[in-house]
């Protein structure tokens, strides 16, 4: 069966670092399987380009992503692809555009609500400007909202911090970035056809805690 494509698209160089990440993680085997199971042969023989051009589908990621699934089963798969997200940041993504400083001392040195503020600014800014997918980031009074909103088309302007975030109510009671009289059935309502994935993040006992809602 063909897969869809969504037209919106991630740069190659992140493809090409989750591939490496999932190779570093899988081994080169399981890695080979899950690609004959997403159907991506052509990527045990090479690796996308490491160049920024907007060719990798985002229903080619979640495809790699449900091969994880098949491969490992639902639990496992979901704990592989955790690991792979981690080692594709540290493999090339924390030295990539406005995540190049976090690793710096005079970065480290700061207190570490400021640090998670920062580093998701960072990862905001490095999705909003590379790919199709639009992201936000709010500070509310003890958590961070996060808006994913892939609904921008390749070369389109992307969304402001702001604009993405205060068509809808954030999902965390009592949150004073919430737009006056947001209910979720009018966010509901002005979704996109694409789901829209958002998440509240607060910072409890040093640690940070996230929630996510997906809806259409």
């Amino acid at each position: 069966m063909a897969r869809v494509k969504s037209g919106l698209y991630y740069p190659n160089k992140f493809a090409r670092a989750f591939l490496m990440a999932m190779a570093d993680v899988m081994g080169t085997d399981n890695l080979n399987a899950a690609l004959n199971a997403a159907g991506f042969d052509e990527y045990a023989v090479a690796l996308p380009p490491d160049d920024l051009d907007r060719a990798f589908d985002f229903a080619d990621f979640t495809a790699l992503n449900v091969a994880l699934e098949q491969v490992y089963g639902q639990r496992g798969g979901r704990g592989i692809a955790l690991l792979c997200g981690r080692a594709c940041f540290s493999r090339g993504l924390r030295r990539f555009g406005a995540l190049a400083g976090l690793g710096a001392p005079t970065f480290r040195s700061l207190p570490h609500a400021v640090r998670v503020e920062v580093g998701l600014k960072a990862l905001a800014e490095v999705f909003n400007r590379f790919s199709d997918q639009g992201t936000s980031i709010e500070v509310c009074d003890d958590h961070f909202r996060c808006t994913v909103n892939p609904r921008r088309r390749a070369g389109s302007a992307a969304p402001t911090s702001r604009s993405a975030t205060r068509s809808r109510a954030c999902s965390r009671k009592g949150c004073a970035g919430s737009p006056a009289g947001a209910s979720s059935a009018s966010s509901r309502s002005s979704a996109a056809p694409l789901a829209t994935k958002r998440a509240c993040s607060r910072l409890t006992n040093n640690r940070l805690a996230v929630r996510g809602e997906r809806y259409r």
